[in-house]
């Protein structure tokens, strides 16, 4: 069902799909809780590092999504595009929102996370 709440958050401004877990899936069947996203940085970094086994390459990237999950730092994403994700940061973006929207709204209309993620091993192929 569509209502004007979910139209004046610009709900429909998202495009892409993505999975949010509290904790890492470890199988096909866990579950995510679903959420619509953009990407605001693609692939911002792609890192080397060397231990003990070897050379290990991670990507880092960041997204921008309107939906009041309750969105951790351990937390981890699986997106549209492939792959899995673990959150390193939060940020809410306020934008344009009106200061007095919070005295009546749980969620001000306009509020936006912006999540800074790095990749992480995803044998599941989530």
């Amino acid at each position: 069902m569509i209502d004007k709440l979910t139209i004046y958050q610009g709900k429909y401004n998202k495009t892409l799909l993505g999975s949010y877990y509290a904790t890492k899936p470890l199988t096909v069947k866990d579950v995510g809780v679903p959420f619509d996203y953009e990407i605001l940085d693609p692939w911002a970094k792609e890192q080397d590092t060397i231990n003990n086994l070897g050379v290990s390459k991670y990507r880092t990237m960041a997204i921008k999504t309107n939906d009041p999950l309750e969105w951790s730092t351990s937390g981890y994403v699986s997106l549209q595009e492939g792959g899995l994700f673990q959150i390193t940061s939060i940020r809410q973006d306020l934008g344009n929102v009106s200061k007095q929207a919070y005295r009546n709204l749980r969620y001000t209309l306009g509020g936006e996370y912006v999540l800074n993620l790095v990749e992480v091993e995803n044998p599941t192929k989530l």
